[in-house]
Parts: structure tokens; sequence; C-alpha cells
């Protein structure tokens, strides 16, 4: 939330959705199922939704590494209805998906806006070899990476906030965190004292209090007109 006074010193960033535009994924996973076993005979909706029920199951479990809870869920899945699976070719598609997403117009650019003024870390979930992999691809830079891989748990868990705090130096109310899933970026980040921009095309704003932004440049506009004095609205 952003009431009252700021005093910021550094900015944390989500990746999927707020610099790189992912889509829609589990609907292309969907679509992946229903090429592969178009002969089969099974509908690809209730294989599907049985998919989503494995994944949902896993999920709740101990931590696991993303790709590995998919590539389970689909091997369940094919268990369950008797089809051949091919774990090698659906982990293969799943790196391609999460590691090729374009980022978003200026994305790039606005990351070198941020770091010219604050030290930037990227908070997000996700598998260290396919986020880096499109970390370079797209030729993003930042200060500090914080993962669910590296710590072992997901966002909104309080403990990749403090770590990222940790890292940049800062009291977590002096850190903003910028990022497109309320539940995730911004309820988490409340939860734990910082401040947060949440990135959404919503026609209303869930609570009072939460500074809502079409992008990360409108959020980056937001953080350095308030650096520079300078009158800002807020949605």
């Amino acid at each position: 939330m952003l009431t009252g006074r700021l005093d910021i010193r550094a900015v944390a960033l989500d990746y999927y959705g707020t610099l790189v535009d992912v889509g829609k994924p589990f609907d292309r996973i969907r679509d992946w199922f229903t090429e592969q076993y178009r002969s089969s005979g099974v509908d690809p909706l209730a294989f599907f939704h049985r998919f989503s029920r494995e994944r949902a199951r896993r999920y709740t479990a101990e931590f696991r590494l993303g790709y590995e809870l998919l590539l389970e869920s689909y091997e369940a899945t094919c268990c369950r209805f008797g089809l051949p699976s091919s774990p090698f070719a659906f982990k293969e598609y799943l790196f391609s998906l999460f590691s090729n997403p374009p980022a978003f117009a200026g994305a790039g650019e606005t990351v070198e806006r941020l770091r010219g003024r604050f030290p930037v870390a990227l908070l997000t979930n996700a598998d260290n070899a396919i986020l880096y992999r499109s970390i370079e691809k797209q030729h993003f830079h930042f200060d500090f990476i914080v993962t669910s891989e590296d710590m072992r748990c997901n966002k909104p868990e309080p403990v990749l906030f403090h770590k990222t705090g940790e890292l940049l130096g800062f009291p977590l109310s002096q850190i903003v965190m910028i990022g497109d899933s309320f539940t995730e970026d911004v309820q988490g980040a409340v939860s734990v004292g910082m401040p947060a921009i949440w990135i959404s095309q919503a026609v209303k704003t869930p609570g009072s209090g939460v500074l809502r932004v079409s992008s990360v440049q409108e959020a980056a506009d937001y953080i350095l007109s308030k650096r520079e004095g300078k009158p800002c609205v807020q949605s």
C-alpha cells in the first residue's frame, strides 16, 4: 500500500507478468495436452482438470521446483487416464514456455531508470534455471535476485521479503514492491510492512490505499516523481 509520506530507498520487482509477458501459460499447457493426446479418445478438458487437481494437491505439500511439480502432475494424470507420458518433451516445453516470454515494451529501460536512482532487487517465484535463461535473453540487470528456489518457498511467504530487505540493506518500510499479483506481491509485501504498487488492468481496486498502475513504467514514474517531489495522481 502507498499511503502517507514515503521514504523509498530501494525497489523490489516481480518478474513474470510484471517485466515479461507470459500471458496465460496454463491455457497453453492445456493446448499442448490437447495436441499430444488428440487421437487418444480422452476428453482433453477432463485431462486438464485432472492435471489441475494433481497440481493443486502437490502445491500444498512441501516446496517443489515449479517444473518438477508440473511434471509430476502431468505424469500422474497420464497414469490416471492410462496414457503414455512424454516427460522429456513436456519438460522441454515448460522450459521454453517460461524462458522465452517477451519483455513488456520499455521494461528493460525502466529497470535501468530505477537502478539509476535506487538499488533494485528481483523477487520472484521461479525456478532458477528457467529464470536466468530468460533474464539473459532479455538482457535485464538487477542488483540482487531472490527466487522461490533460493528460499525454498513461494511468495507471499514473509521470508522472501525479509531476505530481499537484507540484501538491499534498508528497512522494509523503505523498499517498494512492484508486481502484478495482488496476493503474492501486494498482500505479501504489505504483510511485512513494505509499500507496494499493483500492476493490473482491473477496473476496481480491492481495498483502500492500493496504488494500481497499468505498467512497470507507470510504477517507476510514480516512484521517481515522489523522489523528486513532484505531484502524482493515485488511482
